[in-house]
């Protein structure tokens, strides 16, 4: 068939024609490919990935003490406080890597530059797969402490994740914990989740994150809370919704048109559709992860340990091979929570 209508009997020099004087044109440009927004580095401090250098590598993380006070009297024997603090460590237990290979043939007659276009996937591929294990880890780690098998949240493998200490989180804020200030935690549990389709309900939420928090003492800086992708319509919706009215008219006047969500309560609003979901059965939806804290609670390092280009020794050409390694930890438990919420 003729890419251009020609009339029967006139001569065809398209590339469908017998003759294929026309050639097919092919883009240099491939078609733009978009990933998942990645939030892991935004929701860990990262303070020491400079120290590892390989897969099992160990970090030692210091604390600092608190130095007990006394109350003072004239003549009293002065008391003297030997100062010790437990120590963490991060151990860089996980690691995801890629190889592909490009025949010599292929590579010679492609107009593009076929490991340079692969080499920028492989790249995105590796973010996404740590962001998913990370945020993953966390929700198993808030469905655990809740008393139910971290099989319950998708695609959680203890084997395959690990961060033994990272997911298990103790003293982490979940349902059933309690603050320094001895108030009840009342947070979504993985087999019942908490309603949130409005705006008014999913502000609410918030509020009692930071109460959390201020109670826990986590620092103002650094504060986030993760929802699934699905709250961000909820709450920029101007339907009885006061956020929704707050974000039409905005801070600045051009938040609605932007597309930023302001802060709630010195909140940092993520969305992400990487957050994971309950396996579990939940009356009226899909349980739903949320993360929030501050960065400080937890610690994360990534390195790209092996990135390199070698001969195929099965067939001629090049093979690209890449190693990341990485790992966490938790280090103010407290002040990291995982809550559960459903739409519907």
């Amino acid at each position: 068939m003729s890419v251009f209508p020609v009339q029967p009997g006139h001569p065809d020099y398209s590339s469908t024609g017998a003759s294929k004087y026309i050639p097919a044109v092919y883009a240099a440009l491939l078609v733009k490919k978009f990933y998942p927004k990645s939030c892991y580095a935004k929701i860990s401090n990262t303070d020491y990935e400079g120290e590892i250098k390989d897969q099992g590598d160990t970090v030692n993380i210091r604390t600092r003490p608190t130095i007990e006070t006394f109350r003072y009297k004239k003549g009293m024997v002065l008391p003297v406080q030997n100062p010790e603090s437990p120590s963490f460590t991060l151990v860089i237990d996980q690691g995801d890597g890629f190889s592909f290979a490009i025949d010599r043939v292929d590579e010679f007659q492609s107009d593009i530059d076929l490991m340079d276009e692969w080499a920028d996937d492989a790249t995105e591929q590796m973010v996404q797969v740590i962001d998913r294990n990370v945020l993953i880890g966390l929700a198993a780690a808030g469905a655990a402490a809740e008393g139910n098998a971290k099989t319950t949240i998708a695609d959680y493998d203890a084997e395959g994740l690990g961060f033994s200490n990272y997911t298990l989180a103790n003293g982490a804020i979940v349902n059933g914990n309690t603050t320094v200030k001895g108030s009840p935690v009342v947070l979504g549990q993985s087999d019942a989740a908490t309603l949130a389709n409005t705006g008014d309900l999913i502000t609410a939420m918030v509020l009692k994150y930071a109460r959390y928090l201020d109670e826990n003492n986590a620092p103002e800086a650094g504060r986030f809370v993760l929802f699934p992708t699905w709250v961000g319509e909820i709450l920029k919706s101007m339907n009885n919704n006061a956020f929704g009215l707050a974000y039409a008219t905005g801070q600045n006047g051009a938040q609605m048109l932007t597309g930023k969500v302001p802060n709630i309560d010195r909140f940092e609003l993520m969305f992400s559709n990487n957050t994971a979901d309950s396996t579990e059965v939940v009356a009226g939806g899909t349980a739903s992860s949320v993360l929030f804290g501050c960065k400080y609670a937890t610690t994360f390092a990534t390195q790209i340990t092996e990135s390199r280009i070698i001969d195929n020794p099965f067939s001629f050409g090049k093979m690209m091979q890449g190693l990341q390694v990485y790992g966490g930890q938790s280090v103010k438990a407290n002040q990291l929570g995982v809550d559960f919420i459903k739409n519907a």
